[in-house]
């Protein structure tokens, strides 16, 4: 029933005695993750690979990317 499905489980001992175990299916939760990553993945490795500078900053302007060409330039 599981095969291929991304489970986590807890397990939690109860006053009464015994134990209580909670299963949660995070499957789709996963494979979202694994589809990002590669969605980043593939846009740092085309930035990477273009001669124009490119980077990345966060909503304050803060820059947290710069691609290598970037580095080159700069030194």
């Amino acid at each position: 029933v599981y095969e291929g499905r991304s489970l986590q489980v807890h397990a939690y001992r109860r006053r009464e005695g015994g134990v209580a175990i909670f299963y949660r299916d995070v499957t789709d939760e996963r494979q979202a993750q694994r589809k990002i990553e590669e969605s980043e993945s593939q846009f740092r490795n085309l930035a990477s690979s273009i001669p124009q500078l490119v980077w990345m900053a966060d909503e304050r302007g803060d820059i947290y990317w710069f691609n290598d060409r970037w580095y080159q330039y700069t030194g």
